[in-house]
């Protein structure tokens, strides 16, 4: 989207996903150090759901991408159509959950592309 070139996607886009800001993830991750929970797996991320191709759309809008259409390529063979944690875990342990939307931290996250590129 940067070089305003259609965006590759796998499969047809209509997969969920969720994204997690990398502040709120640091955030996490320094909470459950400090913890004094004995280890164990917890899932760190995001609730709020997006569909691929609505992701694709957002990031093309932000970055003022105007090139038509979308490179679609094969999707993996055992990819879930909707990826989600359970958050529940890290909540009851640490009372973390995620501050920054997508969209606040896809703005955030074009932004800091935008300036390193011009320091290149």
């Amino acid at each position: 989207a940067l070089k305003k070139e259609p965006l590759q996607i796998n499969g047809d886009g209509n997969q969920i996903r969720t994204f997690c800001y990398i502040d709120d993830f640091i955030q996490a991750l320094f909470l459950m150090l400090k913890s004094e929970s004995p280890a164990e797996v917890i899932n760190i991320g995001s609730r709020q759901q997006i569909r691929i191709l609505d992701l694709a759309e957002l990031i093309n809008k932000m970055l003022d991408n105007q090139s038509k259409g979308y490179n679609f390529v094969e999707r993996y063979q055992f990819e879930p159509m909707i990826r989600t944690p359970d958050l529940s875990k890290i909540i009851k342990l640490s009372g973390w959950k995620p501050a920054t939307g997508l969209k606040k931290g896809l703005k955030s996250t074009a932004n800091w592309l935008k300036t390193q590129l011009k320091t290149l």
